[in-house]
């Protein structure tokens, strides 16, 4: 058998062909999953001026998700692709398959470096047909890993630009356009900040000079990563201690890490064999390990091992360790185990990990070649190749809509309580809320840890006047997580409707003292005085607190001088007196004339001595 001959740009294109051909039929795909959420449902994804404004607002609306999570680029990017097309899930669909095929020929330009041709292309057509892309691809939302990908892989690109750069002017000009790459990488999803890591990775594989003389690359870049941060923690980090996944919440970090060294291992599975995928990974799905006994310590040491490989496989294979090192970089912010992510595993978040086992593919491949084995070597990769694409293209259709996915989801695992979470939504959308509610109590009675179903269960328990079963389930969330302010107010909610306002003003209060720095928790409380009808001067006291945790301060002093208006020395009064002296720091700074009124009036006659309720308990 002749090996078969393959220029630099055959291995381009063939890729291209090869990505496009597997993904060409989801275009026939719909809307599934978070893109209602997301896209379809999302007025700030309709317009380019409400995409705009999202570069101030975290990804997900702080009323339904506690996620610290920041991608105003890819919020733009789907708004104009609404623009352009109406809206048409065929477009949204061409779009994302076009990114991959982006993602697969830059992976042949950054593992070109140090393979064939024919090596080049094999690791590009195993990237651009690996089955566990699926979820990425044919997912509309998925789009954020393409385009994280995309720009990380041409900012290496650029990096090496720079460094072969022959003046200090082109050396400049490659190092913006390197950051402007990590950047939009960040603002498209939080794990672009490997960015710079990934940049240090192929400078250190590829030993193009110190990385002394390369510093003023890796200030850049650095600055750019540091700007990044700090702008993400000002927007979306107030809400990103929501975000541990649940299999996780209350472990400590020796709990999570014995759980989670084992969920490794499925990674390499999902790797090296993707014949079986899954759309969510949930407990009862895998084991949790709270001790570190054999197998949690058996994975600990694989985990090791790959880490050594990609080290000590640099001076031999310095494509494969460029891969490795990748792969580890792009997976660990969310691999949970150098700190709690907002999943246990999830396929999408492989996506650009995948050049692990394409570079390790490609590889072998050279390395056979030339040996007598060549001819079999050639037909097992024609067969692995054809055994991925053949999976790959089969399961894309699984993502053709939200019913689809969910009948195949609990075909495979309806152990899974997020799966039963989806049919109770299915339910509800059709309006069978009785059916709701009961698939809802089911996925919370498969898991109880998780305090977030709550969110689905309290109101639909509160629609069909279930107020035992809504107050169960409020409580088991709020003894979960009595500081998460979208978990207090279901409690507030269920005391509200049952006719208990003390109760509801006191969890209101609780939590407002728990998280003083969040503004949802501040607005839960000023709805909860707002329903009691109490004096107005409470009421705007309790809205000018809103508007300073908001940092819209203007508002603020417009609301406190609404209060002094509206205000009149009460009798004493546990919960007025509650009300002035927990904002007392506030108005002090906001309005010295109006601390001078609050306390002639009302501390230093009134409050002195007097134990607030909440304060006796």
């Amino acid at each position: 058998m002749q090996v078969p001959a393959v220029t630099a740009r055959g291995a381009v294109w063939i890729t291209a062909i090869s990505a496009l051909a597997v993904y060409v039929h989801a275009t026939a795909n719909g809307w599934a999953l978070d893109d209602f959420l997301i896209v379809a449902n999302n007025d700030t994804a309709h317009t380019m001026g409400n995409a705009l404004r999202g570069f101030f607002s975290p990804y997900w609306d702080p009323a339904f998700s506690g996620s610290g999570q920041y991608r105003p680029l890819v919020i733009l990017m789907f708004s104009l692709d609404w623009v352009v097309s109406g809206g048409s899930t065929i477009w949204f669909h061409a779009v994302n398959v076009l990114w991959h095929v982006v993602v697969s020929v830059l992976a042949v330009f950054v593992l070109r470096r140090w393979l064939p041709p024919l090596g080049a292309m094999t690791a590009g057509v195993v990237f651009a047909v690996h089955p566990v892309h699926v979820e990425a691809v044919a997912n509309i939302v998925g789009r954020s890993e393409m385009v994280v990908a995309a720009a990380i892989l041409a900012a290496v690109l650029a990096a090496r630009r720079y460094r072969a750069a022959p003046n200090e002017l082109g050396r400049a000009a490659w190092a913006l356009l390197a950051s402007f790459l990590v950047l939009c990488a960040m603002f498209t999803k939080e794990n672009g900040v490997v960015g710079i890591g990934v940049i240090a990775a192929d400078h250190w594989v590829s030993n193009d000079g110190s990385f002394r003389r390369n510093a003023g690359l890796y200030a850049v870049v650095g600055a750019v990563t540091l700007g990044w941060l700090f702008l993400w923690a000002a927007i979306a980090g107030e809400f990103v201690g929501a975000s541990e996944a649940a299999a996780f919440r209350g472990f400590s970090t020796g709990e999570r890490l014995a759980t989670v060294a084992p969920l490794q291992l499925e990674v390499l599975r999902l790797l090296v064999w993707p014949f079986e995928l899954a759309s969510d990974y949930n407990p009862r799905m895998f084991r949790i390990f709270k001790n570190w006994t054999s197998v949690p310590v058996f994975s600990a040491v694989v985990c090791v091992a790959v880490v050594a490989l990609a080290f000590l496989a640099k001076k031999r294979a310095p494509a494969v360790a460029l891969g490795l090192l990748v792969a580890l970089m792009a997976y660990s912010p969310t691999s949970n185990i150098l700190f709690g992510s907002g999943v246990a595993l999830a396929e999408r978040n492989l996506y650009l990990a995948v050049l692990a086992p394409a570079s390790v593919a490609a590889f072998l491949l050279v390395r056979f070649l030339d040996t007598t084995q060549r001819h079999t070597a050639i037909l097992v990769a024609a067969g692995f190749g054809v055994a991925l694409s053949i999976k790959t293209v089969i399961q894309v259709p699984v993502w053709r809509d939200g019913e689809t996915l969910l009948i195949q989801a609990y075909l495979d695992h309806p152990e899974n309580y997020r799966t039963k979470l989806r049919i109770s939504n299915l339910y509800s959308d059709r309006g069978r809320l009785s059916e709701a509610l009961a698939e809802t109590m089911a996925a919370s009675a498969l898991y109880p840890d998780d305090p977030f179903l709550a969110l689905w269960s309290v109101p639909r328990a509160l629609e069909l006047n279930r107020y035992q079963a809504a107050l169960k389930e409020a409580e088991r969330a709020y003894a979960l997580m009595p500081d998460e302010p979208l978990i207090a107010e279901l409690v507030i909610r269920v005391h509200l409707h049952a006719g208990t306002p003390g109760s509801a003003v006191q969890v209101a209060r609780r939590i407002r003292e728990r998280r003083p720095e969040s503004a949802v928790a501040a607005s839960f409380y000023t709805r909860v005085l707002d329903s009691l009808n109490v004096d107005n001067w409470r009421l705007f006291l309790a809205k000018s607190r809103e508007h300073w945790v908001s940092n819209d301060f203007i508002q603020a002093g417009i609301a406190l001088d609404s209060a002094i208006a509206a205000f009149s020395a009460p009798d004493a009064d546990a919960e007025s007196c509650w009300d002035v002296q927990s904002v007392w720091p506030m108005i002090r700074r906001l309005n010295p004339m109006a601390a001078r009124v609050f306390d002639e009036r009302m501390l230093g006659a009134v409050c002195d001595g007097t134990e607030t309720e909440l304060d006796s308990q």
